[in-house]
């Protein structure tokens, strides 16, 4: 599995985020490319703590703890897993300013490393 805070994955990333266009077809789930590009955002934002998702009450964090292991293993998630709606994008999101900001979020986030990722401690390691 990629890793952001691995240089030569990173650079992989970009890559491919590169070549994207607005007209790329769809091959994973249900979102079009301008949605996922804006759910990546949002994901990182969690991750750098820019974005903090509601608090889990006792049986998110009972079945939290019990899936804890399947986020952190080195397995891919499974195509059209369920989505936190806090993650699921409505309408259609401008392609060009999402591509940039995902790309420019990537880069900080992989240039933090690890001890500057609050939000992946906070929403998943206190679970």
């Amino acid at each position: 599995m990629n890793n952001l805070f691995s240089p030569s994955d990173t650079t992989a990333i970009l890559a491919r985020i590169e070549k994207l266009t607005p007209t790329a077809e769809k091959q994973w789930g249900k979102m079009n490319v301008n949605q996922m590009l804006a759910h990546c955002n949002a994901s990182l934002e969690t991750a750098m703590g820019l974005h903090n998702p509601e608090r889990l009450g006792f049986v998110g964090r009972l079945f939290g703890k019990l899936l804890k292991p399947k986020f952190f293993s080195e397995a891919p998630f499974p195509k059209n897993s369920a989505t936190d709606k806090s993650y699921i994008i409505k309408g259609y999101p401008d392609f060009e300013s999402e591509k940039a900001k995902v790309i420019k979020q990537i880069k900080a986030f992989s240039a933090g490393g690890p001890p500057n990722a609050p939000g992946i401690r906070r929403h998943f390691l206190d679970l």
